[in-house]
C-alpha cells in the first residue's frame, strides 16, 4: 500500500514523484503508525525517524502509491504520553504534512472543553500580575443565553480581566485608569449556546483581539489594586466592595504569556484525571494539574 520514508530502485534514488507522501512531525521519542481501514500498514520507530534541529521534535515519512489513496489515520505514542491521532484524505501525489504533538500525560484525558458554572467555580494560575507585560490568549464557548451578571472570563483584582455582560453580547475588557480601574467595551456578538470565540488579552502595547479584530486599544493592563495581584480563571475580585465575580464559559485554550520576554507562563489543557474522573487544567508549562478551587464543580466536554 506505500512504501517507507526513502526507497532506492535502480540506483534512482529517492521516493517516486507518482506517490503521495504522509510527513508527520511528532515529539521526539514518539513511534508513529498509519493506518488505512482500521489497518496499520506501517509503524516507524523512534530510532528510524528523522530528529529536527530543535532536539525536541522528529520527521517521519510514508509513501502512498496512487492505489493506497484514501483515507489514512495517523498515530504517535510515546510512554507516559496520552496517544495522539490525526486523519488526512490522500487524494493526490502530493505531501501531506500532519502534526501531532501530545496534549496531556497518559494519566489523564484530554477533553474538548471544561465549563465553569455561573458562579463558584474557578481556577488559580498562581501567576500574580505587578507589570503591563502579562498577555492571556483563551479559546472560549458560551453557555446559552444565561442571564447572570459579571460573567468573567478571567481577572486579577480588576484592572486586569475579560468580562460579559449576561447575554454576552456585549464584552468588557478592564484597564487601569490612574489609581482606579475602567474598562472598554466592544458590542454586536452573540451569546447563543455554542458560539466560540478567540481572545487575546494585553497584546505588546496593551491591546485587546477578539476574533482577529483589535476590539481595545494600548492601555495600562494590570490589578487596579496591587495587593491582589492574582489571576484567576472565571474569577475576578472588586477590592472596594469585597465582592468576587465568576462566569460561566466553555474554555478550550488558556495560555499566559510574558511578552517582554516572550515567554510562556500558563498551558492549561481541559482535561480530566482517569483514575478518580475529577475535572481540571493540565498545566504543560509547569506539569502540574491544577483543581477547581470554588464550590461548584465544572462541567466537561467530550473526550478528544
Amino acid at each position: 500500500m506505500g512504501e517507507a520514508f526513502i526507497v532506492r530502485r535502480g540506483g534512482t534514488g529517492g521516493m517516486s514523484v507518482n506517490n503521495a507522501v504522509i510527513h508527520v512531525n511528532a515529539p521526539l521519542g514518539s513511534t508513529v503508525t498509519f493506518s488505512k481501514g482500521g489497518v496499520v500498514t506501517k509503524t516507524i520507530n523512534p530510532g528510524n525517524a528523522h530528529t529536527n534541529i530543535d532536539g525536541k521534535t522528529a520527521d517521519y515519512y510514508y509513501a502512498i502509491n496512487a492505489s493506497a489513496f484514501g483515507t489514512w489515520t495517523m498515530t504517535a505514542s510515546k510512554t507516559g504520553e496520552t496517544s495522539v491521532s490525526e486523519t488526512v484524505t490522500v487524494s493526490a501525489a502530493k505531501e501531506y504534512d500532519v502534526d501531532l504533538q501530545y496534549i496531556v500525560p497518559a494519566e489523564y484525558q484530554a477533553i474538548e472543553y471544561l465549563q465553569t458554572p455561573t458562579n463558584g467555580c474557578y481556577f488559580d494560575t498562581g501567576i500574580d500580575i505587578t507589570d503591563n507585560n502579562i498577555q492571556t490568549e483563551t479559546v472560549v464557548g458560551t453557555v446559552g443565553n444565561v442571564a447572570d451578571s459579571g460573567m468573567v472570563m478571567f481577572g486579577t483584582a480588576l484592572g486586569y480581566s475579560a468580562s460579559a455582560n449576561g447575554y454576552r453580547t456585549r464584552w468588557d475588557f478592564d484597564y487601569v485608569n490612574g489609581s482606579s480601574s475602567a474598562k472598554e467595551s466592544v458590542s454586536g456578538y452573540s451569546g447563543v449556546e455554542g458560539n466560540e470565540y478567540h481572545l487575546i488579552y494585553n497584546t505588546l502595547g496593551g491591546g485587546v483581539v477578539l476574533d482577529d479584530v483589535t476590539v481595545a486599544g494600548a492601555r495600562a493592563r494590570h490589578p487596579a489594586d496591587s495587593r491582589y495581584p492574582r489571576l484567576w480563571v472565571a474569577r475576578s475580585y472588586n477590592s472596594s466592595n469585597g465582592n468576587y465575580y465568576y462566569g460561566a464559559w466553555r474554555y478550550k485554550k488558556f495560555i499566559v504569556k510574558n511578552t517582554s520576554t516572550d515567554t510562556i507562563l500558563l498551558d492549561l489543557r481541559p482535561c480530566y484525571r482517569k483514575a478518580d474522573h475529577v475535572l481540571g487544567f493540565w498545566d504543560d508549562v509547569s506539569k502540574t494539574f491544577l483543581l477547581n478551587q470554588g464550590t461548584n464543580p465544572p462541567i466537561a466536554g467530550p473526550d478528544i
